[in-house]
């Protein structure tokens, strides 16, 4: 039998939805069965109400009702929330709205000082190596160098003032929710081909050219290097983006950079030694695939917390944060 205390708390929910649906035409109706209470109430994605029942208190917020007495998500509610809503809401989204979410200029502006910072350091350190060769006259046999650019392109990240370490492999959304699986395409190759490709073909390639044009320069500082440095840059830049940040749309934007420096780099090793650029552009066949790979894992990996595709350029939302490695 329903009580007083009852039939005023659906009074008062009742007076509210006819308020909201005068002031906000894209409410939609919700309702949930929580015996002996019966709760009716017009809910709009953009606000918020909140109903008191005895130690009970349920706000509805972001097309979920959280109960202060069990502390978890009322599951009839956000149900019925998660089929009522419009496309653009989602049955957990903090952050509901039809219009895209801000730019992140704090990011931009991090990742521009992190990319400026990386290659300005790997240039002092290959000025540093020009100077000490010039100064005791030591020789630079092709075979010797071929190991140190291996080596420098396994290690590049060394120089990056952004975090390149995978603390986590997931990705939190509202509410703490762990999303640490992507949908990959079902052309994606076999775990062991980028074992095989990335450390072999590219890394191979990258440290074969670069000596061989070293050789005709005689200067570690000199332009086409540095057009391959910027490269090795973006692509510090890019593994932040896609493994630590975890933003899959501008890691898609990124890694078309990175095929974009690759071509700019095979064109600065074949005016110095023609041969060193062929064999360099043979790794934009991987890299092309690659960011065909990424481009299809976008598409088809929405947003957890909204539903939809994640935007291209980095959104200022409250799960992502740009963070230097020495800020906490």
């Amino acid at each position: 039998m329903v009580s007083l205390l009852d039939f005023l708390a659906v009074t008062t929910l009742g007076l509210s939805s006819v308020l909201s649906s005068q002031t906000n035409p894209s409410s939609v109706v919700v309702s949930s069965f929580q015996p002996p209470l019966v709760l009716t109430a017009r809910y709009s994605v953009n606000t918020a109400s909140s109903l008191s029942f005895g130690k009970r208190i349920f706000i509805f917020r972001g097309g979920g009702c959280f109960s202060s007495k069990d502390e978890t998500f009322d599951e009839d509610i956000t149900s019925h929330l998660s089929e009522s809503l419009p496309p653009t809401g989602g049955a957990f989204a903090a952050e509901s709205s039809n219009s895209s979410p801000p730019v992140d200029y704090e990011a931009i502006g991090k990742w521009t000082i992190a990319y400026m910072g990386q290659l300005g350091l790997m240039y002092g350190l290959l000025w540093c190596l020009d100077k000490l060769v010039s100064r005791f006259n030591l020789p630079l046999p092709y075979y010797a160098t071929i190991p140190f650019f291996y080596t420098f392109n396994l290690k590049t990240s060394i120089f990056s003032l952004l975090p390149n370490k995978k603390l986590k492999s997931q990705k939190m959304t509202q509410g703490d929710w762990e999303y640490n699986k992507r949908t990959k395409p079902s052309w994606t190759p076999p775990g062991f081909v980028f074992a095989l490709m990335w450390p072999l073909f590219v890394f191979g390639l990258r440290a074969t050219t670069a000596a061989m044009v070293l050789a005709k320069t005689g200067k570690f500082a000199c332009l086409p290097i540095m057009v391959l440095m910027s490269h090795l840059s973006v692509g510090n830049l890019w593994n932040t983006v896609n493994n630590i940040e975890r933003r899959l749309g501008p890691s898609v934007i990124l890694l078309y950079a990175l095929a974009l420096t690759k071509a700019a780099t095979a064109l600065a090793f074949y005016q110095v030694n023609p041969l060193a650029g062929k064999l360099l552009a043979l790794t934009m066949i991987w890299l092309s695939a690659a960011a065909a790979l990424e481009t299809q894992t976008w598409r088809i990996n929405p947003d957890p917390d909204t539903g939809k595709k994640e935007t291209l350029y980095p959104a200022r939302v409250t799960k992502w944060k740009t963070k230097f490695r020495w800020e906490s």
